[in-house]
């Protein structure tokens, strides 16, 4: 957000640079490559000693809620955590071209099969909790029968999660 440098701490989150500094009589240059990663500093359980990191999404498809951003692989990721009881598939509805997204943020979601239609309240409010303490945004989720979600791909071959919903015009 602020383009300064971001301490390497444990946990901190930022956008990725390159800067080659060990290359002699090379200008200074430095890499903005749009992921935004989050550091982890501390000895892997594997024993790797070395700082690792985890792409969280790109700048650029930073969604904007209340001053909250969210990223939509972060949103794919939640609901992935309720595998199998949703299938993974979903669609995030908004009105109007991100990053900023009016309130409430709306989540298409496949329920899994086998959810009976006494789960799915449940399900909606375990999907809700979960994405209020993690990711700081209460969404209105409509869930849907699995295989109802057209998975539609990008020029790069990545599955769009973002539909735009067309309003419709009065005259």
């Amino acid at each position: 957000e602020t383009k300064k440098p971001v301490e390497m701490v444990e946990g901190a989150i930022g956008e990725m640079v390159f800067t080659f500094i060990d290359w002699e009589g090379s200008p200074l240059l430095r890499y903005i490559l749009g992921d935004i990663i989050q550091v982890f500093t501390k000895p892997c359980e594997c024993g790797f000693p070395g700082i690792r990191f985890k792409i969280l999404g790109r700048g650029d498809d930073m969604l904007i809620i209340k001053g909250v951003n969210i990223y939509p692989a972060a949103i794919r990721e939640a609901i992935a955590r309720f595998h199998p009881r949703t299938t993974g598939v979903l669609k995030i509805l908004l009105d109007q071209p991100p990053p900023l997204v009016k309130p409430p943020l709306k989540l298409r979601v496949e329920y899994g099969t086998g959810v009976k239609e006494a789960e799915r309240d449940t399900l909606k409010e375990e999907i809700k909790r979960y994405m209020q303490e993690n990711l700081r945004a209460t969404p209105d989720i409509e869930l849907v029968p699995p295989g109802s979600i057209r998975i539609e791909k990008g020029q790069t071959g990545k599955v769009k999660l973002i539909e735009i919903l067309e309003k419709t015009r009065t005259l």
